[in-house]
């Protein structure tokens, strides 16, 4: 008997707890699946997080449902995850797959599941939409020398250099210095065509997540001017990379080398076991810039991994064919997405 249930979180009252306690003991660890990422996402999107708990409690995911321009054409979206307890993973997933293949009421569904179970998702049948898209795991548990040394001689090239011309990394823990970084992220989302996060996003990240030591936000300065900063989001021993935002004109000082091996670092000596920098898209794409973060994120020592997504509903398939393959179909989307219409 299926044994999935979902909850709003707008109904929870013992949701907090009953989630928390699931996120806290689960063997796959995702900070895109706490319930404090959720009241972020709440808070500053205006979206309506859904709890689905698996299997009378043995696991679960949160996922989002946003509009496709008219709210008749609604869509589920689940990043990362599933959550599952100790020897539970096929129980969970199997069941996650049968509530997404029930579920009628939306034109499509999409999961991007975490790397760490992405492989599992295969194994039962399922084809990724995008297996070009990958992202690079670093176990950083290790000695720091032996970090060091894992890290590609350009990338060490370009720490010393940074250092050596009087660039400095500190965690920001002042909401100024958020401020300051959410200006800079506004102006290199623009230059690049990306969505910008408002500013509500970062004071709720800053609100909720900081004091429970889920985000870290590394800024780079030089003679006192931010030229550069990145944003991480950590739950236990599982930190990820969120996002960067730097001054091009500063680019040459290096700063954003200097910020990876600092958030390495900070890894090493909060008991964070893997560093997930980020998703990348294969550099086949033929996109410059794409490429260019792709040769920046393998620099570090990370074991190249699957980040796949998986889609119920043939739309989405066509969708993101059109999407990775036209430019102009890129621009549209972030248009859209930056009106809050997507």
């Amino acid at each position: 008997m299926p044994t999935e249930n979902l909850v709003n979180s707008n109904d929870s009252g013992c949701m907090a707890d009953m989630w928390k306690e699931i996120q806290d003991k689960s063997v796959i660890c995702d900070p895109f699946q706490t319930f404090e990422w959720s009241e972020v996402m709440k808070r500053s999107l205006n979206l309506s997080p859904r709890f689905l708990v698996i299997g009378g409690g043995a696991g679960g995911v949160v996922s989002t449902e946003r509009n496709l321009l008219i709210p008749q054409l609604r869509y589920v979206e689940i990043r990362g995850g599933p959550l599952c307890l100790p020897d539970s993973e096929n129980k969970v997933l199997k069941g996650l797959i049968r509530y997404l293949n029930e579920r009628r009421n939306c034109l499509f569904k999409v999961i991007q599941p975490s790397p760490l179970i992405s492989s599992k998702f295969k194994s039962l049948g399922l084809k990724a939409v995008h297996p070009r898209t990958c992202t690079f795991l670093l176990r950083t548990r290790i000695k720091k020398n032996d970090l060091w040394n894992s890290v590609d001689k350009k990338a060490r090239w370009g720490v010393r250099k940074a250092e050596r011309l009087g660039v400095r990394v500190e965690e920001a823990t002042l909401w100024t210095q958020w401020e300051t970084y959410y200006s800079l992220h506004r102006k290199h989302s623009m230059a690049h065509n990306l969505a910008a996060m408002p500013l509500s996003f970062f004071r709720n990240v800053f609100n909720v997540l900081c004091p429970n030591k889920m985000a870290l936000l590394l800024i780079a300065s030089l003679d006192n001017r931010l030229i550069a900063g990145s944003l991480f989001l950590i739950h236990r021993w599982y930190m990820i990379y969120l996002q960067n935002a730097s001054l091009p004109e500063f680019l040459p000082f290096q700063p954003n080398n200097l910020i990876q091996w600092k958030s390495i670092q900070w890894a090493n000596s909060n008991g964070v076991e893997i560093y997930d920098l980020g998703g990348v898209a294969d550099p086949s794409l033929g996109d410059p810039f794409l490429g260019g973060v792709y040769d920046f994120k393998k620099r570090w020592g990370g074991r190249l991994t699957s980040y796949d997504y998986f889609a119920f509903g043939k739309v989405y398939q066509f969708g993101a064919s059109f999407f990775y393959n036209s430019e102009t179909a890129r621009r549209m989307f972030w248009s859209f997405r930056n009106m809050g219409a997507i």
